[in-house]
């Protein structure tokens, strides 16, 4: 007769060698499953997304934008768009009227920009449309907040250019008045709000006193 505890230590080797089997398995499914949460995509690691949202911690940077695609919240403007600045025709800008405004009371136009900006740049000029035999000289001021960000004077002919810098400040405020002679439009052309990157081919002239 031949003893069968020969076969019962084999039948125990093959139990084991098939619990590895399956230890192993389980490991690899494991190191994948790992592998997958950790966001390993194309090489590994996080997935890193550039910008986003503030509340996401990245930035974002607001296009530039021209003030006369925005409603007015206050005052009311000669006209928005297809102006004439000292003769120069521009596809976008602001005008005001100067007509009854004298020192302590100009006209005053405000505007609430949609975000953040920087920078505000205009082209400042007088509409020879409004008044073609008159002479006249004009008091400009932009305001950011309650903040003056631009003060000069102007004469009929004037073209002169602002850049300047708005502290944050969502609230834009455009001021003139009649300084001396006859009234006539004052023009605030390719009035806009930029962070850094203008919109192209915008035109250009000397800087305003």
């Amino acid at each position: 007769m031949v003893s069968d505890k020969p076969r019962r230590k084999t039948d125990w080797q093959r139990v084991g060698a098939i619990a590895g089997v399956v230890a192993a398995v389980v490991a690899i499914a494991s190191f994948v499953a790992s592998s997958s949460s950790s966001g390993g995509k194309g090489g590994g690691g996080s997935n890193t997304v550039t910008g986003g949202s503030p509340e996401s911690g990245g930035t974002t940077m607001a296009s530039p934008i021209y003030l006369d695609e925005l409603p007015v919240t206050d005052g009311s403007p000669t006209s928005k768009r297809d102006v004439n600045a000292s003769g120069t025709p521009l596809a976008h800008g602001v005008s005001l009227g100067t007509v009854g405004t004298v020192p302590g009371v100009p006209n005053i136009v405000t505007f609430q920009l949609p975000n953040s900006y920087s920078t505000i740049r205009a082209l400042l000029g007088v509409d020879p449309t409004s008044a073609a035999s008159y002479t006249g000289s004009f008091a400009v001021r932009i305001l950011a907040g309650d903040q003056t960000i631009a003060n000069t004077t102007i004469d009929q002919g004037t073209l002169c250019s602002v850049d300047v810098q708005t502290g944050g400040s969502r609230t834009i405020k455009l001021e003139t008045y009649l300084a001396s002679g006859e009234p006539m439009v004052v023009v605030f052309g390719d009035l806009r709000a930029i962070n850094g990157t203008d919109f192209p081919n915008e035109p250009s002239a000397n800087a305003c006193p």
